[in-house]
């Protein structure tokens, strides 16, 4: 977790910021306890349920949610086909992509070999949220794993700025 306590300017109404989170999990726990998840909270006199990054559906960002698309489909999956838009080579890199599926030894995992394919991600996220002018806020960034502790997720947050636009609620759209 990051937490940070910020003094909002006296000309602004709004924060944004970018982020795209990637998991190890994705796509063959989709549905599944196994549910890594990237959880923003603000603490803010406008918002007063403090979340404020999530999915048209209203899902925190994670495991299950709509905005997975950079990811292979997986054949024990078939909603997979239609949400993996962008090949997980696209991952290339970053940790996530394995090339090709091989068993391997995971440590922790039942049955001790297990087929690891490539991970999954967003694309670039980006979320707006209402603060008040002049205050004091409390933004918490985290990640947590969900279900298990062998399969890891990240998430690499870009681009915060203020904006003196108002918004009135928080809201989370492909950048």
């Amino acid at each position: 977790m990051l937490a940070l306590e910020i003094a909002v300017p006296s000309n602004v109404q709004s924060l944004e910021f970018d982020f795209a989170f990637f998991s190890a999990e994705y796509p063959e726990f989709v549905g599944s306890s196994f549910n890594d998840t990237f959880w923003v909270n603000l603490e803010s006199l406008n918002l007063p349920s403090g979340k404020i990054s999530f999915d048209k559906n209203g899902t925190p960002i994670r495991i299950n949610n709509a905005f997975f698309s950079v990811c292979d489909p997986f054949p024990g999956m078939p909603a997979t086909t239609s949400m993996c838009t962008k090949p997980a080579v696209a991952l290339d890199g970053t940790g996530y992509y394995k090339g090709e599926c091989k068993k391997e030894t995971v440590p922790g995992f039942p049955s001790g070999n297990f087929t690891v394919p490539n991970g999954g991600s967003t694309d670039w996220l980006h979320t707006v949220a209402p603060v008040t002018p002049g205050e004091v806020i409390k933004l918490r960034f985290m990640v947590f794993d969900k279900g298990d502790n062998i399969l890891d997720s990240a998430v690499l947050i870009d681009n915060f700025h203020w904006n003196v636009k108002p918004i009135a609620a928080p809201v989370t759209l492909p950048d």
